[in-house]
């Protein structure tokens, strides 16, 4: 999809293209419900109890008992 023009940058051409696939279309709207899909994992994984959150618990409790702090 992208290519390197003379300048090594992308083209207008390119960038015109790309924003048109995310701004437009059944691909557009795919695009923006996968993203939301994405956001609503990530806020639930760190929210109290998620995922990263209990992870992240974990290793503070780890990192305590290695250094004698429990």
């Amino acid at each position: 999809m992208w290519k390197r023009t003379g300048g090594g940058g992308v083209g207008r051409d390119e960038v015109a293209a790309a924003v048109q696939r995310i701004v437009v279309g059944n691909e557009a709207e795919e695009m923006r419900r996968r993203a939301r899909a994405l956001k609503d994992k990530a806020k639930k994984a760190v929210e109290e109890g998620g995922s990263s959150c209990s992870d992240l618990n974990r290793l503070i409790q780890e990192i305590e008992f290695i250094s004698g702090l429990r």
